[in-house]
């Protein structure tokens, strides 16, 4: 592949910072400084990988050959299809040996910044290469500064991601022609494998970084429970805003912040809570605000109401004790000179301000306050707001020097149109309706054009039913009227007045009134004036009185069709609760009244179209129970969140609507067919419902439904849900109550035994060390005795066979083996000797363990599984010592005639040597292991020596 340039902006939290990370929302927006990273193939014979970040003085090379493929190479790993969440405690402890030589000379947090910036990098490296992968060379320049809050490591990942995807083909983007669900799926993956880098770097990063640095533009970003993926939503309309922005030179740490602020939460939860609450409520009425159509970026108003959330954004932030004297200062100078809106942006605890300037500022503050800045020793940027995401320059591009786009014509912006003011009067007040042409060389005005929305309408009704009306709005009020207008208007007031008073006034005077309402067209009924939003609004927030008189007719006859249907529904309704009650009969033929099918199917179609209408007009959505007239006489229990509480959370419509029904059954205690069928409908929306799982085994039973049918429904649903513990304990409760129907045939029993184990298989195909599988076989091989049974002791050596490194299927048959009740002691620990395991086992289970050894000498796994056997079989570790000196030799000489095979084989050595006696042979491995071998865990070698030098 020819060399080529991905480029990744950085970002700024402009609201929501540390919130995001407690499950509230933010506002992140993309801004103009940009990583650059050059990747270029190196020819064939350079099997090397090399790592050049300048900016941070890291450089460093692997040979391809020398990675850990095998651990990465695995069915049961992530490949570039998956939507990664997560990291894999495996594969990071896979990585960790190639990065000890890294910065060794640089000081501890130097050396701790390169080092997770290669960790990041070899994750995804192996986790989408492989040993076959080209030689290369990954070069990377920034413009953002590093740990200032900006997303600097972020906008890097975003980099190594997409091109480490690109080389694997991957990708086929990002570029202006791909179809939008094409290229929403790849950034939607550079994404996620650009937040398995920021969890290495960060531990528990919020993933706003990457997300912006991804898409560009701003987010709406909102982290969900578990492992489901974040709401985001783009602000493709975010405005573009100049900011100054103002690095401290303050270092920081965004891992240290934000467990600053979990640990006050952990301290303080309500008061805390609170806070973050209220942070959450500052984003929102910000993304509203922006939102509004007559929110202009040109008009201080506009900037003053968002200058005013980033104030109080800032001094919330300032309540969880993340801000920083230095940012405090910038904002003294900022507030000083009267030129904008500051608050940090970021982790806090140092980094970087923004600042919204005020339009208009006089140019002569501005340098006045960049002089003082620059005094004070800090470091300001220009910068933009709303850039876009990552972008790859191709070999074309990159020879061309400049993309041909730069000098097509730019697009003019369509001007933002102003809403017309719902309640609002029309500019003018409609003249006097002249009956006849002023003249005849003029020709006769024409028609008014029809009134296009319902409160025009109703202005021009009120000026027909107030016709002075008209008059006094033009004059701009009494005071303007003529003489003449004026008494017209007095007389038509009392005139109107008294025609209507008939009781009030003597006949002559009624009579009088009426002539003068007819002779001068008087109307006699006077509509009010129109109110602002009398209207009401519809469920899109739309005032009503902007609809057209079509549009409200069809919204009145929608009202109407809904208000008959809720009459014939509630008559349903009553007619099956007097079915009910053997006192009524039907009042035609006298018999007892009956509801019959085609009733309720003829309600359920009701309830449809009822649901239908109330979404249409309210946005109301009516749940599935609540439609179907099966569940009429259950009355929901919907979840009561406690007063005042802190985060409500936030349940789907159907789940809330599901679980309301399902508390109402448990309530009653009913166990029928139809809450089992609810029960399914939860448990598909959260598999995690314990109480479902346990109420839906109830039910089980009850109905004596055959528990092989049921564990065949929920072999699927153990499929789609791999890490659910709460299936394998609804399996658990089954088999403990199915055994007991066959526990007296051992034919049964095994059949039954073989057909779990078989569906442990296909689990474990997908999953081998799903520890929920291996915890639910432990306890079905004792439950049905299958300790001596040869097939699962063979279908544990084919675990092992196709991963020596799978700890569980060693831990497993340690439990086979090891506890066998046939020839094990009863309450014996398991790092107890016991004399009752023959010698014969013993033999085997070491033979097994020291082959395996060979396969992968690295493998902690089979050395653990050694020293079991050796310990439980009451054997000395030093039978092992010739084995065990197989794997170390030279062990103390100079250069490299010491060489170590395996760290866990110079472990066991020191064990040996300090069980012998030989203290100082034991101490000088332990003593290697710290120097050289093992430098990671040199903490722990040193407590061993320790603890060697105390043993008597």
């Amino acid at each position: 592949m020819p060399a080529f340039v991905v480029s990744s902006p950085g970002k700024v939290i402009v609201f929501g910072e540390h919130a995001v990370v407690h499950g509230k929302a933010a506002i992140a927006a993309a801004i103009s400084l940009r990583s650059y990273l050059l990747v270029t193939t190196l020819p064939q014979s350079k099997r090397m990988v090399t790592l050049n970040f300048p900016d941070i003085d890291l450089h460093h090379m692997w040979n391809i050959e020398n990675l850990p493929w095998s651990a990465f190479q695995h069915p049961s790993k992530k490949n570039y299809v998956d939507l990664v969440t997560s990291l894999d405690p495996e594969l990071v402890e896979a990585i960790q040996p190639h990065l000890a030589t890294i910065s060794e000379d640089e000081p501890v947090e130097v050396r701790k910044v390169h080092r997770n910036g290669a960790a990041a990098f070899l994750y995804v490296f192996l986790s989408l290469g492989s040993p076959s992968f080209p030689g290369c060379q990954y070069c990377l320049r920034s413009t953002i500064p590093i740990g200032a809050g900006l997303g600097s490591s972020a906008s890097i990942a975003v980099c190594l991601a997409a091109a480490v995807l690109l080389q694997v083909r991957a990708l086929s983007g990002p570029h202006p022609d791909q179809p939008p669900d094409e290229a929403r799926l790849q950034l939607d993956r550079i994404n996620r494998w650009a937040f398995v880098q920021e969890l290495i770097m960060h531990g528990n990063p919020s993933g706003v970084d990457n997300t912006v640095a991804t898409q560009g533009k701003a987010v709406i970003f909102q982290r969900t429970e578990g492992q489901r993926p974040p709401m985001v939503t783009p602000l493709w309309d975010f405005p573009e805003l100049p900011l100054l922005l103002v690095d401290t030179r303050q270092p920081k740490s965004t891992a240290h912040e934000v467990a600053k602020v979990a640990k006050l939460k952990d301290a303080h939860a309500k008061l805390v809570g609170t806070i973050l609450d209220a942070i959450d409520e500052v984003t929102k009425s910000a993304s509203d605000m922006m939102a509004e159509d007559d929110f202009d970026t040109t008009q201080e108003d506009s900037l003053r109401r968002v200058g005013e959330l980033m104030n109080i954004n800032h001094g919330l932030l300032v309540s969880l004790g993340v801000s920083h004297p230095r940012l405090e200062r910038v904002r003294e100078l900022v507030d000083h000179e009267g030129i904008g809106w500051t608050k940090l942006t970021g982790a806090g605890g140092g980094g970087c301000s923004i600042t919204l300037l005020r339009p208009g500022v006089a140019s002569e503050k501005v340098q006045k306050l960049e002089l003082k800045l620059k005094e004070e020793n800090y470091r300001k940027f220009e910068t933009t707001l709303g850039g876009d995401g990552v972008g790859v320059l191709w070999p074309a591009v990159l020879k061309n020097g400049v993309d041909e786009a730069t000098n097509m014509p730019a697009k003019k912006s369509a001007p933002k149109a102003k809403p017309s003011s719902a309640g609002a009067p029309p500019t003018q007040p409609p003249t006097q309706p002249q009956n006849t042409p002023s003249s005849k060389s003029q020709p006769a005005p024409q028609s008014q054009p029809p009134q296009q929305t319902v409160n025009e309408r109703s202005w021009q009704r009120y000026y027909a039913t107030n016709p002075y009306a008209a008059a006094v709005e033009r004059a701009g009020g009494l005071s303007g009227l003529s003489a003449a207008e004026q008494a017209g208007l007095t007389h038509a007031a009392f005139a109107r007045a008294s025609a209507a008073a008939r009781a009030a006034l003597s006949p002559k005077a009624q009579r009088d009134a009426w002539r003068y309402v007819n002779e001068h067209s008087l109307p006699t009924r006077c509509l009010p004036r129109p109110r602002p939003g009398q209207w009401g609004t519809d469920r899109a927030g739309r005032d009503v009185g902007e609809y057209t008189p079509d549009e409200f007719a069809a919204r009145t006859a929608a009202l109407d069709d809904l208000a008959v249907l809720e009459l014939e529904s509630e008559a349903f309704r009553d007619r099956r609760e007097r079915a009910m009650d053997d006192r009524h009969s039907d009042s035609v033929t006298g018999e007892k009244l009956v509801v019959t099918e085609t009733e309720v199917e003829e309600e359920a179609r009701r309830r449809e179209e009822m649901a239908a209408l109330r979404r249409d007009l309210y946005g109301q959505k009516m749940g599935a129970y609540e439609q179907d007239p099966e569940w009429d006489d259950v009355v929901p229990i919907p979840v009561e969140e406690p007063e005042g509480a802190l985060a409500a959370i936030a349940y789907s419509d159907d789940y809330a609507e599901a679980t309301s029904y399902l508390r109402a059954v448990m309530l009653k205690k009913e166990y029928s067919a139809r809450c089992l069928k609810l029960t399914e409908h939860v448990t598909s929306m959260n598999p995690a419902h314990y109480t479902a799982w346990l109420y839906r085994a109830s039910i089980v039973l009850a109905l004596k439904i055959s528990i092989p049918d049921e564990l065949e429904w929920l072999n699927g649903v153990a499929l789609e849900n791999l890490k659910n513990y709460q299936i394998w304990h609804h399996r658990h409760l089954l088999v403990e109550e199915h055994y007991e129907t066959m526990a007296d045939d051992q034919a049964k029993v095994a059949a039954f035994a073989a057909s779990e184990r078989a569906f442990i298989t296909t689990i474990l195909a997908e999953d081998a060390k799903n520890y929920h599988v291996w915890s639910y076989r432990t306890w079905l091989v004792g439950k049905l005795g299958l300790h001596s049974d040869a097939a699962e002791l063979a279908a544990v050596v084919r675990l092992l066979d196709e991963d020596v490194r799978n700890n569980s299927a060693w831990s497993h048959r340690f439990f086979l083996v090891l506890s066998d009740p046939a020839h094990t002691t009863p309450g014996l620990a398991a790092t107890e000797p016991d004399p009752r395991i023959p010698a014969e086992v013993v033999d085997r289970e070491v033979r097994f363990a020291m082959d395996r050894t060979y396969l992968a000498p690295q493998n902690q796994s089979a050395w653990n599984y050694l020293r079991g056997a050796l310990v439980k079989g009451g054997r000395k570790l030093a039978s092992v010592q010739a084995f065990t000196e197989e794997f170390v030799s030279g062990l103390g000489e100079e250069g490299t005639q010491e060489v170590v095979r395996s760290t866990h084989a110079l472990d066991l050595l020191a064990e040996i040597y300090a069980e012998k006696g030989e203290k100082e042979k034991a101490d000088l491995c332990l003593k290697r292991l710290a120097e050289k071998w093992d430098r990671v865990r040199a903490g722990y070698w040193a407590w061993k020596r320790k603890c060697l030098e105390e043993a008597k």
